[in-house]
């Protein structure tokens, strides 16, 4: 089996002015995908900020409907303590 001799190989040559034209359009790309990922992770995160804090509103209004003596240890209603024919 012939293996590929360095002699075999030729040297690769490309021209440099196709890059350099190219280069300040390829930025210009990079930064504008990049500042629109940003902006789409910034909203994202904004509107999950707000699930959160509806949660814990919901949760604070839940606390004060129903007082922590109506809850037994594993989180669920327990009434049959606090019935009034006790």
């Amino acid at each position: 089996m012939p293996y590929l001799q360095a002699r075999d190989v030729h040297q690769l040559a490309l021209p440099a002015l196709p890059f350099s034209i190219m280069m300040p359009a390829l930025s210009l790309l990079l930064v504008f995908r990049t500042n629109t990922a940003y902006s789409r992770w910034n909203e994202a995160r904004t509107l999950w900020g707000g699930v959160v804090n509806s949660c814990r509103n919901v949760v604070r209004q839940s606390n004060t409907f129903f007082p922590v003596r109506f809850f037994c240890f594993f989180g669920t209603l327990s009434f049959s303590e606090h019935s009034p024919t006790h």
